[in-house]
């Protein structure tokens, strides 16, 4: 635990909570490499198995950064400020344990593409979503997002910097549930069961086919699914489930 980020954990599911609702729960570069490093001990510990990411209060996911850390910054500086944010969406892509998103809030900029990058996310019927680093001037989220909405949407998005709302992020497909006001825990509590309910290793196993799938041509990653199917297949834990389905 940190100043502004403290870990909940209840058996196997691990809750992170980014703790800064004054300011919308906005990151800074300390908050920043502290959410990195929390995300890799979670990594480690194997009595994880499920990692939830939310923020505190029901204002605000995550507002982005902190725009008081841009003041005065020269493009070296802000390359360094940038990548944490890089650094932090690709670990969560890369973790070796699903995470899901309880989007409570706004969820722009920066903390949009936190967001996005979860592997399940369920947004409150109130949230926001959006990219409008333009209205300041400057980028944000054209290497995932064109990845996972299409090129025209991403364009609409990034270009127009306008926020857009629960609904139609579920429309678009980044968002999988969206939950009445005062039903988000329930709603993530339930895909946390379900997820603890299947084998670890298939789940580590999707989720690596998937990223690659976005990286990669269909046949290539096709032919990775394979790959990393026979291992599941060929492991107890299935084998132990097709006997008792076929045992039905």
């Amino acid at each position: 635990m940190t100043e502004h980020i403290r870990v909940e954990t209840n058996g196997a599911v691990a809750r992170i909570v980014i703790d800064r609702p004054k300011k919308m729960n906005a990151l800074n570069t300390t908050i920043l490499k502290d959410l990195l490093a929390t995300l890799e001990a979670l990594n480690q510990d194997d009595n994880v198995q499920v990692v939830v990411l939310r923020g505190e209060g029901d204002k605000a996911f995550i507002a982005g950064a902190d725009i008081q850390d841009l003041v005065d910054l020269n493009a070296y500086e802000y390359r360094k400020f940038g990548m944490l944010f890089t650094q932090i969406s690709e670990r969560i892509m890369t973790l070796s344990k699903p995470v899901v998103a309880a989007v409570n809030g706004v969820a722009f900029g920066g903390g949009c593409l936190i967001a996005i990058s979860c592997d399940l996310l369920v947004a409150d019927e109130r949230a926001q979503f959006g990219f409008q680093e333009v209205n300041l001037g400057f980028m944000g989220a054209t290497g995932l997002l064109p990845k996972l909405v299409g090129k025209h949407r991403a364009a609409e998005i990034t270009m127009l910097g306008e926020a857009f709302n629960a609904q139609k992020a579920l429309g678009m497909g980044i968002v999988n549930i969206v939950a009445r006001e005062g039903e988000l825990g329930s709603a993530v509590e339930n895909i946390c069961r379900r997820l603890l309910e299947q084998s670890p290793m298939a789940i580590h196993l999707i989720k690596r086919s998937l990223l690659v799938a976005l990286d990669a041509g269909v046949s290539v990653s096709s032919r990775y699914e394979t790959e990393l199917s026979s291992i599941c297949v060929a492991c107890d834990p299935a084998q132990q489930r097709i006997a008792r389905y076929l045992s039905k």
